[in-house]
């Protein structure tokens, strides 16, 4: 048995992006704002935000998808 997924548990985390908000935020909510300064691979490595449901990483690729197509 499936259970409901609540909308206001998925958030955007920013936390290793080159942008200027690290807080997670809604996806209808956060800004995108670039802050690449310089190349520094121990903290911020990606354009990529990450997808979160209750602050735990989840997958939203291909992999994702073929689990849901599957499923």
């Amino acid at each position: 048995m499936a259970s409901e997924i609540k909308q206001e548990g998925v958030t955007e985390d920013l936390t290793h992006g080159w942008y200027k908000n690290r807080t997670p935020e809604h996806p209808s909510q956060g800004v995108t704002e670039p802050a690449f300064t310089h190349w520094d691979t121990e903290e911020k490595y990606t354009w990529t935000k990450a997808p979160r449901y209750q602050e735990l990483p989840m997958q939203t690729g291909p992999l994702a998808r073929m689990a849901v197509a599957y499923a």
